[in-house]
């Protein structure tokens, strides 16, 4: 467990070293994804927490704190544009274990359980970031939704799996809720019967897998559409010392991942994998897989963190080890979905971060000139450049340190585009 005297002394420099390299990864086109610290969660370690993005910014925040093992209400923002987290309204109740999802500009927060006493809620809560406020919404429809797991697609968000507190424990009810009516509608059987799965969306097709009752690695699609499931490959990896119970889902514009997860049989092992499911030909690809000589988590794997998705870059703070030690890391993929060009005889564009408002651009030779155009990570205009062959030196005035997106046009076409860095060290 960490030593939180230790670690609150030295986090300014670590946090300020850390977004440093996430700034020059943000810059550059990789081949593997890179995971970069950033500024950790401000409150107290905790476990089972609930996560949404809405309007680029990140939320986090109740579940289980690690030294009460009571439940709590408060919810944080991160800001990416400044690697800074804000406190926002707290929740009306305590809870962990609950789900969270965001849809048209709103929040919401769903089941979960109030502990030392365990008050089981029925309760959608949604969040509305312009009057800094929680609504209360219609009541999920069982008993109780402990741990279950949520994917929205079309302005709908799909729930299942998770403990219903009661004998038997799991149920194959899967639900459907629409903020629109504010109504809740039951939905085709899930074939899977346990808690903290993971889920994600690809292609217009929800899938739910992995979870905590048994060592399960089925993986089943769902069709909104049809209302039907139906079976895909196994999950990789089979053995059950390192298995996918706790694994956490998410979803980008190129597919579904899945990260994190602990072992079945032996519980005390974890691990930092991170998978891409291949929708197209049902099969998965192992990304990343961690270890103690690499971060984050400063060398230690964990299972069931908190994981929001900002402008296609997934982030992911808390979680815990398989020794049960907590963390408040924030941590991110940087170049999971990347754009780069098509063919460039060998040469390609290049963005370097932006450092003092001086930035460097390349355009490959192939082109005689060209056009970059910056935009905010909340997609305001910032500047508009042209550009010559070769390398071009470019003054961006009154910019604040953050991440910004920039598209790279030959004559009206789009070339080239990604996310940059800035770092105002003046």
């Amino acid at each position: 467990m960490k030593n939180e005297a230790i670690f609150n002394g030295r986090v300014k420099i670590f946090a300020l070293i850390a977004f440093i390299l996430f700034l020059g990864e943000l810059g550059q086109i990789h081949s593997q994804p890179s995971l970069i610290s950033l500024a950790p969660f401000p409150a107290d370690l905790r476990s089972d927490l609930s996560s949404f993005a809405i309007n680029g910014y990140g939320y986090v925040g109740v579940g289980i704190v690690e030294s009460t093992m009571y439940s709590s209400n408060d919810f944080w923002k991160y800001d990416p544009f400044t690697n800074s987290w804000s406190q926002i309204a707290n929740v009306p109740i305590n809870l962990c274990m609950s789900i969270g999802f965001s849809i048209g500009g709103l929040g919401y927060l769903t089941g979960g359980i109030s502990h030392p006493a365990p008050f089981l809620n029925r309760i959608t809560f949604e969040y509305n970031p312009t009057t800094n406020t929680w609504a209360n919404k219609a009541l999920f429809p069982l008993n109780a939704l402990i741990a279950g797991s949520v994917s929205v697609w079309n302005g709908i968000a799909y729930v299942g799996t998770g403990d219903r507190y009661q004998v038997p424990a799991y149920s194959s009810e899967f639900y459907a809720y629409d903020p629109v009516t504010d109504t809740w509608s039951l939905k085709a059987p899930i074939p899977i019967l346990s808690d903290y799965c993971f889920s994600f969306v690809a292609d217009n097709k929800i899938y739910f897998g992995g979870g905590n009752d048994t060592f399960n690695v089925k993986l089943f699609e769902y069709d909104p559409v049809l209302d039907s499931w139906s079976q895909k490959n196994n999950l990789p990896f089979v053995n059950p010392n390192l298995g996918f119970n706790y694994a956490t889902g998410f979803s980008l514009s190129n597919g579904g991942y899945i990260f994190g997860g602990r072992g079945y049989n032996l519980p005390g092992l974890s691990e930092n994998f991170l998978h891409k499911y291949n929708h197209l030909n049902d099969t998965w690809s192992l990304l990343y897989t961690g270890g103690v000589s690499s971060p984050p988590y400063y060398g230690n794997n964990i299972y069931s963190p908190a994981i929001f998705v900002v402008n296609d870059i997934p982030y992911i703070t808390q979680g815990v080890s398989g020794g049960n030690n907590y963390y408040n890391d924030l941590v991110a993929f940087t170049n999971l979905t990347s754009t780069t060009e098509s063919d460039y005889s060998n040469e390609s564009c290049k963005v370097n971060s932006i450092s003092n408002n001086n930035c460097s651009v390349y355009l490959p030779k192939k082109y005689i000139q060209g056009k970059i155009i910056i935009y905010s990570f909340k997609g305001e205009l910032i500047d508009t450049f042209d550009l010559h062959s070769g390398w071009n030196d470019l003054n961006i005035n009154n910019l604040k340190s953050g991440i910004y997106l920039f598209k790279i046009f030959d004559k009206n076409s789009i070339i080239f585009s990604g996310k940059v860095a800035a770092l105002q060290q003046n």
